[in-house]
């Protein structure tokens, strides 16, 4: 589930424009349960 949460939140960042919704409602959780690891990988980029 991890390289899962990973993968939503460095491949929907760039797509994200043309993602459904539901992709970005999906990222949205996956980015409050990692919580500082996806602001961290934000920054690490």
């Amino acid at each position: 589930m991890v390289g899962g949460r990973r993968r939503a939140a460095g491949g929907a960042q760039p797509q994200q424009a043309h993602r459904p919704p539901a992709q970005v409602a999906l990222r949205r959780a996956a980015g409050r349960a990692a919580g500082e690891a996806v602001v961290v990988e934000k920054v690490g980029q």
